[in-house]
């Protein structure tokens, strides 16, 4: 039986998996990367360890397929993530290491640089990565997924979210778009977009 449910942490090693498998706009990053670990310790590990109330996923049989992996406070984990949980992460993927590919060499930037809040992102409270593998795709999860969060976010009396997409990633973008998002703005390789929770 396959429905959504609030994330606990065992779900943690079957989202490495997914994470892995969806990272390249979609497909399978597996092989690409130093080590398939790398993209979940950035994109999704450390969502359920700041905020676990704001994340959710698709299971079948309760094992995880999918996931929608957020928090209703960007501004503090920001914060969190450069003072604490990337302190943790960085002692494995030096800067300047080989990279096996130009996502590896990215993901090796982003985890030896602080994040930052964007000021043009400000009211924008809640975001979110959402992933699921290719067979429960277009079947209408993903909004499900998103609907859930945004359930949540209107609870924690937040009233915007966004989420950052990579500009070559149109089906994505397409997605957003017929759900209800909105485009920002744009950054080199990314575009911001936007909701407002109703």
């Amino acid at each position: 039986m396959i429905k959504i449910r609030n994330a606990i942490l065992g779900d943690i090693p079957y989202l490495y998996d997914i994470c892995a498998r969806t990272a390249l706009d979609g497909e399978d990053s597996r092989g690409s990367m130093s080590d398939d670990n790398k993209v979940g310790h950035y994109f999704a590990a450390p969502y359920l360890h700041f905020d676990l109330a704001s994340c959710f996923i698709l299971t079948i049989n309760d094992i995880a397929v999918g996931y929608l992996l957020g928090t209703t406070d960007t501004s503090n984990y920001t914060q969190w993530l450069n003072n604490e949980w990337l302190k943790q992460i960085r002692p494995l993927y030096s800067r300047g290491s080989n990279a096996e590919s130009e996502f590896d060499a990215f993901l090796n930037t982003v985890i030896n640089s602080n994040a930052e809040n964007d000021p043009r992102l400000d009211g924008f409270d809640a975001h979110f990565h959402i992933d699921i593998l290719k067979p429960y795709q277009n079947i209408g999860w993903g909004k499900k997924l998103i609907e859930a969060f945004m359930g949540h976010c209107k609870q924690q009396k937040v009233n915007k979210l966004y989420l950052m997409v990579s500009s070559s990633h149109l089906k994505a973008l397409s997605f957003y778009k017929h759900v209800g998002f909105r485009e920002l703005f744009k950054v080199e390789g990314a575009i911001a977009i936007g909701i407002d929770i109703k």
